[in-house]
């Protein structure tokens, strides 16, 4: 439950950097990504899942967690959303590809769609944090 609070939080804070003005809204990207990614980590430890380190990202995640390579393992949603996040956050973060606004928006719809996808929500307290709109019954399980 703590996790989804502090995931939640970093959530928020991506979302009020991305209103921020350039170029501090440039780093809405890196807290997007650090949430979306502590998310993927606490439900592979929670299922008891080994992912590999060394597979690039969207591969550990989201073939890694599938039930087709692991037996407990859930379908995540989102993934081209997920995978241009990564590409942006790469970009930026080893390049200095600095992201306009237009794909500051498109990585907040992105990663808002894949909590909203993702989510169990049914196990966050709103006291703790304010849930998002939608679960997916497979990943719920993950958490329960």
């Amino acid at each position: 439950m703590k996790n989804l609070a502090f995931i939640r939080l970093l959530h928020r804070q991506g979302i009020e950097q991305s209103l921020l003005p350039e170029p501090l809204s440039f780093t809405s990207v890196l807290t997007f990504h650090d949430a979306v990614e502590m998310f993927l980590i606490v439900t592979a430890e929670h299922l008891g899942a080994v992912v590999r380190d060394r597979d690039p990202f969207i591969k550990r995640f989201f073939e890694g967690l599938h039930p087709s390579n692991f037996a407990d393992g859930v379908e995540l949603r989102g993934q081209y959303g997920i995978k241009r996040l990564n590409d942006l956050r790469n970009g930026f973060k080893h390049t200095a590809g600095f992201p306009g606004p237009v794909t500051i928006a498109d990585t907040k719809a992105d990663t808002a769609h894949f909590f909203e996808e993702n989510t169990p929500t049914s196990s966050v307290s709103p006291s703790t944090t304010s849930t998002w709109p939608k679960s997916s019954s497979t990943t719920r399980r993950a958490h329960t």
